[in-house]
């Protein structure tokens, strides 16, 4: 089979088009012939070393496709299922070995492509509206850069749960994607103050939760317990704000770091697998009610300029 290996960090320049063997499938394994893969920041941080990785390794944690190969003891799945996954090292491959567990069927009417692409961002942003804290119609939350990809994502699910959206972009270009996924107010956080505008709007400390992937914007305007300030960006930006954040008053600060790893900080995972349980909840959530969610990236051989 192909797949696109990193050999050592650096540019796009060094992901290199490679010959490897077929995989086969191990205990409670099973092998998936890729449609395609998810592009997401994260490769692009392994790619450079920011996230280390055990060099030489084929890059891409996200995909979908059909099981060509199955553990007989595995159950759950057989030849032939369409399944998507995440989490999973080598997703830019044209096949992947991938535990059961954390595989996630494809139901029709969702293309392999929209479920490679939703899944990482969208178990983000499901989470966080669902779990980290729970809107409602009640709720108003703020979502910074929210012409992103969890950004639109995580508009859209909240406003089905009926709340009130404030969202921040950096162009009006970008405002308008932020608009279009449904926020009730947007600020170009470029040209006027996010913070005086909302207050403007609803008052001082009167948010529930802000979701902040970008860690520079150190707001804490939130309302007293159990207000949340959910931060998910990458260790740059968290370093940044941390300590601005932490110590506010009637604040509960969440996350930090990857956000699957983060999620295990406030969900009582038990014995419950989070990515194969949440997963599928996600993938019946978009069964029931279509997003309009960005389509998968075309697999090709320099997919990360786009990305930074």
């Amino acid at each position: 089979m192909r797949a696109i290996q990193v050999a050592a960090t650096g540019g796009s320049d060094v992901l290199e088009w490679i010959e490897l063997p077929d995989p086969v499938a191990g205990n409670a394994q099973a092998v998936v012939a890729l449609e395609a893969c998810g592009v997401n920041f994260i490769d692009v941080y392994q790619r450079t070393g920011l996230y280390p990785v055990a060099l030489p390794f084929v890059i891409g944690q996200e995909g979908a496709g059909v099981i060509t190969a199955i553990d007989p003891a595995a159950g759950l799945f057989e030849v032939g299922d369409r399944v998507v996954f995440t989490g999973v090292l080598g997703g830019y491959a044209e096949q992947i070995v991938v535990p059961v567990e954390g595989l996630v069927k494809v139901p029709d009417g969702i293309g392999t492509d929209t479920a490679a692409a939703v899944m990482l961002q969208g178990l983000t942003a499901h989470y966080l509206v669902h779990d980290t804290y729970r809107l409602g119609p009640e709720s108003r939350c703020l979502v910074h850069a929210g012409a992103g990809g969890v950004g639109q994502l995580l508009i859209q699910m909240a406003k089905q749960r009926g709340a009130t959206v404030f969202a921040t972009a950096g162009t009006e270009d970008k405002a308008r994607l932020a608009q279009q996924a449904g926020a009730d107010h947007v600020t170009v956080y470029t040209q006027s103050d996010f913070r005086e505008e909302i207050e403007a709007v609803v008052g001082e400390r009167s948010l529930d939760v802000v979701y902040d992937s970008v860690g520079q914007a150190a707001t804490v305007f939130v309302n007293g317990p159990p207000g949340v300030y959910e931060l998910s960006a990458g260790a740059d930006g968290t370093s940044r704000i941390w300590s601005a954040v932490a110590g506010a008053s009637g604040l509960t600060v969440i996350g930090g770091g990857d956000t699957v790893s983060s999620a295990a900080r406030f969900i009582d995972l038990a014995d419950i697998d989070y990515v194969s349980t949440a997963g599928g909840a996600l993938i019946r959530y978009l069964s029931g009610q279509p997003l309009p969610v960005l389509a998968a990236l075309e697999r090709r051989i320099d997919p990360h300029p786009a990305r930074e």
